[in-house]
């Protein structure tokens, strides 16, 4: 091996243990130059992958290009090609098609599949979604994730039992996994089992602060009329995200519904001071309609 070539590897993993990624990726450029050509694709497709990590997508994707110039059948350039135009915000059509080739040249390539079902589910092609799940958890039966989103694309065509086996699969492997538990709830809520719809909602706050399951467990309450439970819910989710709109807005139309005018008004404008939407929303809203805000919200927009 070069004496140059050995001093800079030993000089990039120096780096990179000591987090010091712009040497870092010094070095590795240094390694690709020094490269021979069996391997400078190697080199050159980790440097690609550095740079995406640290959202440089400028840098990583003008090598994405560069290794499909040398080998359009390189699957891991195609890979790295579909992951940074997504993350970049580039064209989603043309990440689908790198993820296609991704696999088209690497069969059993999981992750790209998986991805490929996500991004197709994106574009509005559920069909194709489908088919590369399936794809994914025919290579990987163990993908708790790819389990998860398949229920949940299940349960969005209202397939609700397919949906819920899915789901529950991805239970099994990962108990712990609050998007999963979230979207059991959905699912059983959907079935018409709404104790069990609770429990699977309560259970994912256990790992979540995620606002929806606050918000879908305030909206099954106030289903079954259970409004001071609604108004109980949301008060937790406010302190667990007190910067999000949606959920002091249900807490106000909660409030209202409890005749509990003043803390209706108080969280309505909390609502209006995050988002502005608010106030529109709460114009047109039953919850709120005996409810009178107006002169609150002037007061709001002549204090701002």
């Amino acid at each position: 091996m070069d004496k140059n070539l050995q001093n800079y590897l030993i000089l990039y993993k120096n780096f990179l243990q000591k987090n010091n990624i712009d040497m870092a990726i010094e070095m590795l450029k240094k390694i690709v130059d020094y490269s021979a050509p069996e391997v400078k694709e190697e080199w050159l497709y980790e440097l690609a992958v550095l740079y995406g990590d640290q959202n440089r997508f400028e840098e990583s994707l003008a090598i994405y290009k560069r290794l499909l110039e040398m080998n359009p059948k390189n699957p891991y350039a195609n890979y790295g090609m579909a992951v940074d135009t997504d993350l970049s915000g580039g064209d989603l059509n043309t990440s689908l098609k790198h993820y296609e080739l991704a696999f088209k040249y690497k069969p059993d390539f999981q992750k790209a599949y998986y991805y490929a079902a996500v991004l197709a589910d994106d574009l509005g092609d559920r069909k194709k979604s489908f088919k590369y799940y399936k794809k994914a958890l025919k290579i990987d039966p163990y993908d708790y994730i790819a389990l998860n989103d398949m229920g949940s694309l299940y349960e969005r065509e209202n397939q609700n039992d397919l949906a819920l086996e899915y789901i529950e699969r991805a239970l099994e492997l990962a108990p712990d996994f609050a998007l999963a538990l979230f979207n059991r709830g959905v699912v059983l809520k959907k079935l018409g089992l709404y104790s069990l719809a609770l429990k699977s909602y309560y259970k994912a706050m256990e790992y979540s602060d995620d606002y929806k399951i606050y918000l879908n467990t305030g909206a099954l309450y106030k289903e079954i009329g259970q409004i001071e439970k609604t108004k109980d819910i949301l008060e937790i989710g406010v302190k667990k995200c007190p910067t999000n709109h949606i959920l002091w807005y249900n807490l106000a139309c909660a409030y209202s519904n409890l005749k509990m005018n003043n803390e209706a008004i108080w969280a309505l404008i909390k609502a209006i001071n995050i988002d502005e939407r608010a106030k529109e929303w709460a114009k047109r809203d039953e919850d709120l309609k005996d409810l009178d805000f107006t002169e609150a919200i002037n007061d709001y927009d002549k204090n701002r």
